[in-house]
């Protein structure tokens, strides 16, 4: 059915193919509670929108190839809704930019939210439970995912060929593959205040993946328990900043990744703290805390541990003294100076 007005439902529907396509700008639908349930057959929409400025609010979408679907129009509100059992994505933003996804529940729907070749969306407050992917960037930049809850999908949020977003205030736990994992996705991805933790972690990568994804930086992310790597990077010009990693079979571990900055960060209760491998080289790694079985392993090219020795500032480095140079090692018996 074609929508050119604003609609309220007034009870429950089920429906074949798409329920409802919207043809004219400024439209709101709102389901007031009631649900739209589909027959799940393929490229079956429950509500898909090709105007601009659709706003889609309380309702409950089930059983489609794609619950919500905007496509290649721009300015819509997507929010208060509860999405499950869709097979191919709960939310879809296909070429579509200024979006606001805002309060929504995802449960079980392959991927959760989807953005395709889309920006300047905002993603936030949302619920992603048991899908493939959480969250799924696709070609997408400049867009902003901030205090999603994001548990127990395969993946926790994946970015592929995606640029310039802003990914902060964040809980990812549980997920059985990457909580996060970052392919092809160069120049300037922020991560920050994102907590991570998973005991079901059945990846080989880490709980933090980065392939072929240069010139990102990561701060005041905590990575707890996973069963593989804390962090798993290929990439190079990353800077790592207050990274908390703890309970993992290496903390961080570099292969092939060079230009690297790890700075600030404290590395626990781990077989291996940091792991330098490969073609891996001018990685700068200092004001760290290391106390693992073993604290570092580097099998690579030329790596600096340290940075200038400089006592002028209080309270400046990982130990709260003074003086800031190298790191710290929790099975270096000598004596520093300063």
């Amino acid at each position: 059915q074609n929508v050119t007005t604003n609609l309220t439902l007034i009870s429950n529907l089920t429906t074949t193919g798409t329920c409802f396509t919207v043809t004219t700008d400024n439209v709101t639908i709102d389901c007031a509670g009631h649900s739209i349930t589909g027959d799940g057959g393929t490229n079956d929409w429950g509500i898909h929108s090709l105007a601009n400025s659709t706003t889609i609010t309380n309702c409950i979408l089930q059983q489609f190839y794609n619950s919500v679907r905007l496509e290649s129009s721009n300015n819509h509100t997507v929010t208060n809704n509860k999405i499950f059992n869709n097979s191919l994505v709960g939310i879809m933003v296909a070429s579509s930019n200024n979006n606001n996804i805002v309060n929504n529940d995802v449960n079980s729907s392959g991927d959760g939210i989807r953005l395709s070749n889309s920006e300047s969306n905002l993603i936030t407050s949302n619920n992603l439970t048991n899908n493939t992917k959480g969250i799924f960037l696709s070609g997408s930049s400049n867009n902003t995912l901030t205090e999603n809850i994001i548990n127990n999908n395969s993946n926790g949020i994946s970015l592929s060929a995606s640029s310039n977003n802003t990914l902060t205030n964040m809980g990812v736990y549980n997920n059985t593959d990457d909580g996060i994992i970052i392919q092809s996705s160069s120049l300037s991805n922020i991560f920050a205040n994102i907590i991570l933790s998973s005991t079901n972690d059945s990846s080989s990568d880490g709980i933090i993946y980065l392939s072929s994804s240069d010139n990102n930086a990561f701060d005041n992310i905590t990575i707890t328990s996973g069963l593989t790597y804390g962090i798993y990077s290929s990439s190079n010009h990353t800077i790592f900043t207050n990274i908390t990693i703890s309970n993992n079979l290496r903390g961080f571990y570099l292969i092939g990744a060079s230009n690297n900055t790890i700075i600030s960060s404290t590395v626990t209760n781990s077989s291996v703290g940091i792991n330098v491998t490969g073609v891996a080289e001018n990685n700068t790694i200092y004001n760290n805390y290391f106390n693992n079985t073993i604290n570092a392993q580097d099998n690579s090219g030329t790596n600096y541990w340290n940075t200038t020795y400089n006592c002028s500032v209080t309270d400046q480095n990982i130990l709260g003294e003074d003086c800031l140079g190298g790191n710290f090692w929790s099975d270096y018996t000598g004596l520093d100076n300063g």
